[in-house]
């Protein structure tokens, strides 16, 4: 599941209609307020600036399509102005310049910046089909933390958050969708992995596909919920407390 049942919980739990011709993708999904023919129904959020958000999915039968990745990398020792430097994973999710990914030179505790064709300091492109970073001279040698999602395949995605135990719920026959809301607490990988929730008070706005994340054009999410706890390698989940 996309979201740690161990640690997840909510004082109200719903089952709302799903909005016409719109699928749940997994479990943790920020979902947001449609209106369709005077009935309440909810959808994935879009990254749209007047959102109403009505709570998180809660469905046991979804397998995730992506999941996020931290890694802990050496820089290589450059042979020239560049140098290149495998992930641990292929088939990044975005595509060059815009990769869902971030790298923090931990060396210096700089984040450095991605843009098409790396040439100055402190950045970095990726391709985004071979997982291959390239970096400038300056990082070389240092120690490098990469925050990345990838997709999985349908193998992977079995492999790492198990096969449903039921074919068909209520989303798929009724059109239904189960609704954390009220008060609690949301663990989620459904989130903007290329974002930094180790800050104090980080700016969380509704973001596309049903994600969290910071900045950008999406409704701002603050006054209903706040990050309790940054992803780490250990534990990938974003720790969200929330009243709505």
């Amino acid at each position: 599941m996309a979201m740690d049942l161990k640690k997840s919980f909510a004082s109200v739990v719903l089952e709302k209609s799903i909005a016409t011709a719109v699928t749940i993708p997994t479990e943790g999904v920020l979902l947001s307020r449609v209106v369709e023919a005077g009935v309440e129904k909810v959808r994935p959020s879009a990254a749209a600036g007047s959102e109403v958000v009505v709570g998180f999915s809660m469905t046991n039968n979804e397998q995730p399509a992506t999941t996020p990745v931290i890694e802990s990398l050496t820089a290589p020792t450059f042979v020239s102005a560049t140098a290149p430097m495998q992930l641990a994973h292929t088939n990044l999710v975005g595509t060059n310049p815009s990769v869902e990914i971030r790298i923090v030179d931990t060396t210096t505790s700089t984040t450095l910046t991605q843009v098409a064709s790396a040439t100055n300091p402190n950045e970095f492109s990726v391709d985004n089909l071979t997982g291959i970073v390239t970096l400038v001279v300056g990082q070389s040698g240092h120690a490098l933390t990469v925050y990345y999602r990838r997709n999985l395949t349908v193998v992977e995605s079995q492999q790492l958050f198990f096969q449903p135990n039921v074919n068909n719920t209520s989303g798929a026959v009724l059109g239904l969708v189960g609704v954390f809301t009220g008060k609690g607490q949301m663990f989620t990988m459904e989130y903007d992995a290329s974002k930094d929730y180790s800050v104090a008070s980080p700016a969380i706005v509704t973001g596309a596909s049903g994600k969290i994340t910071i900045g950008g054009g999406g409704t701002s999410i603050t006054s209903l919920m706040r990050v309790i706890k940054a992803p780490t390698a250990s534990d990938l989940s974003l720790g969200l407390e929330f009243n709505i």
